[in-house]
């Protein structure tokens, strides 16, 4: 039987504004993250936006020498490589998590709408896994749901403009 993953991570704004943007589909740790390939992926944008902003799928876990995760992985972090050396300065090992099938989440809720919602509601500092009968996971789930509807009815609503044209 297979059972579904979900973890939750927090992101800073400038790296997923380069997500959103298409220039970084690698994020990277200083610690493991223990999760399958195929995991489902919410992003918390950290704040002043505070709110879940991507939704992707686990592709891989790399972990190497920093130098290395920098050879393999260069061209889609969204940083430099100075940025890089210092965010991994005295760290032997670097991971990386490569993601696939990100999905922004235009309609999604802030951090006063999530405690609101959930009555507490504490970011991650590093990574959760998200049980999945949670009230977290469902809203997220629902929110998701509600952005793929969006973009459909635009998807529709393009071509319906293109054939008038």
């Amino acid at each position: 039987m297979h059972c579904r993953n979900d973890i939750l991570i927090s992101v800073r704004s400038q790296h997923v504004a380069a997500m959103l943007r298409g220039e970084k589909t690698v994020e990277l740790r200083r610690r493991p993250v223990r999760a399958p390939v195929g995991t489902t992926v919410w992003i918390y944008e950290t704040v002043p936006a505070g709110r879940i902003r991507v939704v992707a799928e686990l592709a891989a876990v790399d972990e190497s020498a920093p130098d290395e995760l920098w050879r393999r992985h260069q061209n889609c972090v969204g940083i430099t490589r100075a940025a890089f050396r210092s965010y991994f300065a005295g760290s032997a090992v670097a991971f990386a998590l490569v993601l696939r099938r990100l999905r922004p989440l235009p309609k999604s809720p802030r951090l006063t709408e999530l405690r609101a919602e959930l009555g507490e509601f504490v970011a991650p500092q590093f990574y959760r896994t998200l049980a999945q009968d949670s009230r977290e996971l469902k809203l997220f789930r629902a929110y998701s749901e509600e952005n793929e509807k969006m973009g459909d009815l635009n998807l529709q609503a393009t071509k319906a403009r293109s054939r008038e044209g």
